[in-house]
């Protein structure tokens, strides 16, 4: 053979090995395919058909190219082409699809269902990002006929099918900004479905909010802190993550209207709630006894003796911008730890969940002095930080004492050694106990704070 033919020869190889061939379609779906396109499933589904396309290209021993992608059906034409994922809602009868579309550079969810015989194409306003998993990857069912859409940093929404519609509903987030809650994860809905019951966690709740579908929400009410999972269940892939908090709070709260007629939830126990001699003491003697009292004047189930301060008396004590929305003040005369109480506020705290702080018209000193005196009359261990050894660093500092005390809190160590480490050189007195980490600082205006920082379990071991 000439050396010419030999050279064409191999020219003809090498463009053959690297040639974008693509089959022609075959098939019962042949029609709706392009050339390269194979059907790995079809599920038909009424007039719907879902299928599977595997896309080949290539065929030679230099390239090819396999993608993967879903399209969708209605009565065999094709409605949506493309889609990187598609899924059925799979607990009602009428079908409904979801899929993620690239639409320009955006990954948009397309909605798709039939109303009055023809096809609905319609989109999700998703808003900010919603929180998604492998298994569930278009909503958490909450019920038959009902999604919820949680947000990464706000309440989500709510999806219901109903006959030949499917309805989207926006979860109303009144305290966004410097005030809010971070009371995010729906864990309730009234009876009515016109108010919802927002919580702070769906791992541990410390605290929730009722807020209707105008936006109007009712005061917040703290909680002790409830684990409804430990670390490794809560990190469960495959598991609604969403269950146990919806079976908690079918349990937990109970819907009632107010005084008013709007819905408000009043926290429901196993047992019946324990006399205190000083309800306000009781928030930092023991969390686990005194959140289960609440002081919102408007919410039945709360104590009487309250109500809401005036921004006057708020500003008087921290400063003429501070403007809490759960701030609280005694209808008579009160006294906690020797000192008169002046406000009660619940807010969230520095390292997340929620938790009271109290003013007293006291001076600190003498504020702790009545509260060690508290908790050594009761037997309530506790560290307090300023009795730890002296250390040049911060780390463990308290860690003896700690071990001691609770046992090691391995689970909340980190968060325990950064409140820690945060309260040196700062004024106040750092307690520890069980299931609370609270200071005994002097007020801005004067008296005195006991406040917050931190609760929860610290002889958990997760």
């Amino acid at each position: 053979m000439p050396v010419s033919a030999c050279i064409r020869l191999v020219i003809a190889s090498l463009l053959a090995a690297c040639s974008p061939y693509t089959e022609p379609p075959e098939g019962p779906y042949a029609g709706v395919l392009k050339r390269g396109e194979s059907v790995t499933l079809a599920e038909p589904d009424g007039p719907f058909t879902a299928l599977s396309i595997l896309y080949r290209q290539g065929g030679g021993y230099l390239t090819s190219t396999e993608i993967s992608s879903k399209r969708l059906l209605y009565r065999d034409r094709v409605l949506l082409d493309k889609a990187e994922t598609m899924a059925r809602w799979p607990d009602i009868a009428q079908p409904v699809y979801f899929a993620s579309v690239v639409d320009n550079t955006d990954t948009v969810v397309k909605l798709v269902y039939e109303k009055n015989g023809a096809p609905v194409l319609g989109k999700l306003n998703t808003g900010a990002d919603y929180r998604a998993t492998r298994r569930y990857p278009f909503g958490f069912p909450m019920a038959p006929g009902l999604l919820y859409f949680p947000g990464q940093l706000w309440p989500g929404f709510l999806l219901r099918a109903q006959p030949q519609a499917v309805v989207q509903s926006m979860l109303p987030d009144p305290l966004a900004g410097p005030y809010s809650l971070h009371a995010n994860t729906l864990a309730s809905i009234s009876p009515d479905g016109a108010a919802y019951a927002l919580v702070n966690s769906e791992y541990a709740p410390s605290g929730v909010m009722v807020v209707d579908a105008q936006g109007s929400h009712r005061d917040a009410i703290g909680l002790p802190v409830t684990y409804l999972a430990d670390l490794e269940d809560s990190r469960d892939e495959t598991a609604n993550p969403y269950q146990r908090l919806w079976d908690w709070a079918g349990k937990a709260l109970s819907w009632r209207r107010n005084a008013v007629g709007r819905w408000e939830v009043q926290p429901v126990f196993a047992d019946a709630a324990p006399e205190l001699n000083n309800p306000v003491e009781e928030l930092f003697l023991d969390e686990q006894r005194g959140y289960r009292l609440c002081f919102a004047p408007d919410n039945a189930a709360c104590l009487p003796g309250w109500r809401k301060a005036a921004s006057s008396e708020v500003q008087q004590a921290f400063s003429a911008d501070y403007a809490p929305p759960f701030a609280y003040a005694p209808v008579a005369p009160a006294q906690a730890f020797g000192a008169p109480v002046s406000l009660l506020l619940f807010a969230r705290m520095g390292l997340g969940g929620t938790g009271y702080t109290l003013q007293l018209d006291g001076e600190p000193g003498a504020v702790a002095v009545q509260l060690t005196a508290r908790l050594a009359q009761r037997g309530i261990a506790y560290v307090r930080t300023d009795q730890c050894p002296r250390r040049t660093d911060t780390i463990d500092k308290c860690k003896a004492l700690l071990v001691q005390q609770f046992s090691r809190p391995e689970s909340q160590a980190r968060e325990l050694e950064q409140l820690i480490s945060s309260m040196e050189g700062q004024p106040g007195v750092l307690f520890i106990l069980s299931h609370t980490a609270f200071v005994v600082r002097p007020g801005e205006q004067g008296g005195s704070l006991l406040q917050t920082l931190l609760r929860a379990d610290f002889s958990r071991q997760d």
